[in-house]
């Protein structure tokens, strides 16, 4: 059955997140974009790409157990051809991310991008598996596959001709079938906040606060909460009314940071220790159906 693709503007639009968040979303999930070098009738993409290239260098006389020989892997830069539906890889996806980040559009997305282009991504060796019935080895999520190569640069069509004739960027395009599993997982997740949830803390209602937000690093949100110590200032978080004073822990590790929290109309204040809070995060984390890294 062919596989049918979705615009990845559109796709963005129909589920209601910005392009950087779809990004970020089928890369928290093992999913890679498309994109798409479709060749005009005067014109073909070419790039100036960076590779890795295995090279096998026999020593001396080949042994039973082919000891004699030294694998080694070389550089190279070339020229090649990126017409067709091209692959970005997982490196290549967190590179996107990065850069859509940075607000960069269009022609400024592809210097150092990680692709597979559609003429790579069957490569010589998967071929000769395939007819001796044996497994391939490797997949096009395989950060050991052959085919994939880093852009440098366009080198066709030119600057110039791009400029004068308004010739648009490739389009980034999501698999159908992972659209449908990026809207489950959406509204899995809008299912679940429409729930209203008791926190059992002041803790536990930052940290669901913070994820929500999107933080992902554990430790940027300790930072943060640990910095709302004074004893003299209330916080109000989800129907929690409490102070922070920074203190110390003694931990199985040594001495840790640590808060103090007083909850308003409480006789008894609570310490957490840093690595608590972390354990507490990366719990809440994972519940979480917008940060699963890998399909279930």
């Amino acid at each position: 059955m062919c596989e049918t693709f979705i615009y990845l503007l559109d796709a963005a639009e129909d589920l209601s997140i910005n392009l950087h968040n779809l990004v970020h979303l089928m890369r928290r999930n093992g999913l890679q974009a498309r994109i798409s070098f479709q060749p005009d009738h005067n014109f073909d993409w070419k790039a100036e790409v960076a590779f890795v290239k295995k090279r096998v260098e026999f020593i001396g006389c080949k042994t039973e157990k082919n000891e004699n020989y030294w694998e080694y892997e070389e550089h190279l830069e070339k020229v090649l051809s990126l017409n067709g539906m091209g692959i970005i890889t997982l490196e290549g996806m967190i590179h996107l991310e990065e850069s859509l980040h940075e607000n960069f559009k269009g022609f400024d997305l592809l210097p150092g991008l990680m692709i597979i282009p559609e003429s790579n991504i069957r490569t010589l060796k998967q071929v000769v598996y395939q007819e001796l019935n044996e497994e391939t080895p490797y997949d096009i999520d395989s950060k050991d596959h052959e085919g994939i190569v880093k852009i440098k640069k366009i080198t066709e069509p030119s600057a110039q001709k791009i400029h004068q004739e308004g010739i648009k960027p490739p389009r980034l395009f999501l698999l159908h079938s992972d659209f449908g599993f990026l809207k489950d997982i959406l509204e899995k997740n809008k299912y679940s906040k429409s729930k209203p949830t008791r926190r059992r803390s002041p803790v536990t209602a930052f940290i669901a606060q913070e994820i929500s937000s999107g933080e992902v690093v554990w430790q940027n949100s300790w930072t943060k909460f640990r910095n709302l110590s004074d004893q003299n200032k209330f916080h109000a978080i989800e129907g929690f009314r409490f102070t922070l004073k920074r203190s110390t822990k003694q931990t199985p590790k040594g001495v840790s940071q640590a808060v103090i929290i007083h909850e308003d109309g409480k006789e008894d204040p609570k310490k957490i220790s840093k690595q608590d809070f972390g354990t507490l995060f990366l719990r809440a984390l994972k519940k979480d159906p917008t940060q699963s890294d890998s399909r279930k």
